[in-house]
């Protein structure tokens, strides 16, 4: 998406059925990394964060922030190990069993695969 931000949303807008223009151009820049930076606090989700941690099982306290870097894979990075041993869990429980994907990287894949 950060590549091409704009081709991405138009892409959605036509496949959900919108078409307005200004509407899109508002989509585009409301999902720029420079907006969401700006505006961190409506992107806290912290009216779902318990329910969300509990189904998780991570502390009922932690509401991390969305908005870091600009890069989809950073957070990676900034997440500590049992949290990420928690997610992959929830993978192998859910998405594996539905799809067959092992990760998110092998999900990916594929949809880039199926794009080309």
């Amino acid at each position: 998406m950060n590549d091409d931000l704009e081709s991405v949303v138009r892409k959605t807008a036509a496949f959900i059925g919108i078409q307005h223009e200004r509407n899109i151009e508002k989509a585009v820049e409301m999902s720029s990394f420079e907006f969401m930076k700006g505006n961190q606090k409506k992107f806290a989700d912290m009216h779902i964060a318990r329910y969300r941690n509990e189904a998780c099982g991570v502390p009922h306290d932690a509401v991390p922030n969305k908005v870091v870097t600009g890069s989809a894979s950073k957070g990676r990075e900034l997440m500590d190990d049992k949290t990420k041993e928690i997610i992959q869990g929830r993978w192998l429980e859910v998405v594996a069993k539905q799809a067959g994907f092992q990760d998110y990287n092998e999900l990916r894949s594929a949809f880039q695969k199926n794009n080309n």
